[in-house]
């Protein structure tokens, strides 16, 4: 008579135990655009990231000082100094609605409503449920439109802002 196995799953290790040194297929070497303090790291040493990825925020204070400076300088009527402090802010904080709607109504003060319209429209786009704030950019759009002569689009704007403010 033959022998009966009783069958069983299990784990096999396999190790092997060399001396050498491991070397990175890439490196990056990563920088800031702007100076500032940094106020949140969003990964952790040795993380894999991706082109795009937050690794970490810059404290608020500075782009809130950035954008203070190009208010101060907008109605001073420094309006070049004014947008390389607010181009600044926006490279600390590229996600900030109020940044680009301030952006485009500096661009109106310059008189290029395209590119105000566009600012607001960037901002629109990022706001999304604060009412407050797009309320603020369909008036930047309605403004730059009616500066344009596009004063049935204009209206339309301005319905979509009255729509969106409080009651």
């Amino acid at each position: 008579p033959g022998h009966i196995l009783v069958v069983q799953e299990t784990v096999i290790p396999q190790e092997l135990e060399v001396l050498g040194t491991v070397i990175s297929k890439s490196l990056a070497q990563v920088s800031s655009q702007v100076p500032g303090r940094v106020a949140k790291v969003w990964v952790e040493a040795g993380s894999r990231v991706k082109a795009g990825d937050p690794l970490v925020s810059l404290a608020a204070a500075e782009y809130q000082a950035r954008l203070s400076q190009a208010q101060a300088q907008r109605r001073k009527g420094d309006l070049p100094g004014a947008t390389v402090s607010l181009e600044r802010a926006l490279r600390i904080e590229p996600k900030n609605p109020l940044l680009w709607l301030e952006m485009g109504r500096l661009r109106m003060d310059q008189r290029n409503y395209p590119q105000a319209e566009n600012m607001a429209r960037k901002a629109l786009s990022m706001s999304v449920g604060d009412d407050s704030t797009q309320s603020a950019a369909w008036r930047l759009i309605a403004e730059s439109l009616r500066a344009r002569d596009r004063n049935p689009e204009a209206e339309e704007a301005m319905d979509r802002a009255r729509a969106l403010e409080p009651r």
